[in-house]
């Protein structure tokens, strides 16, 4: 099964933000093509988080994907140490 992964877009009526390493494999794909109201933000894709981009998502939930053999820069650590610090909601785990 071959899965597109677009660009991260914020919209407008997202509950969430989903950040994996790699959306095309694993977990992420399934959840993806459910149809969840869910922004993604793939790093392979999208690259480093930034705090412009965690800021539209400080009243939703961001899950960050526990992908097998994944890993995140510093730069992308310390933006999520940020979001949280400032309210934001963190989750960590995988979709089952």
């Amino acid at each position: 099964m071959s899965t597109i992964i677009a660009k991260h877009v914020v919209t407008p009526d997202s509950t969430a933000l989903v950040i994996s390493s790699n959306f095309a494999v694993g977990n992420g794909s399934s959840m993806v093509s459910r149809g969840a109201k869910s922004d993604t933000w793939d790093l392979r894709v999208d690259g480093t988080l930034t705090d412009d981009g965690l800021k539209p998502y400080m009243s939703k939930m961001v899950h960050l994907m526990a992908d097998q053999n994944s890993s995140m820069n510093d730069n992308s650590i310390q933006a999520l140490i940020r979001f949280v610090k400032g309210g934001g909601q963190l989750f960590s785990g995988a979709l089952r």
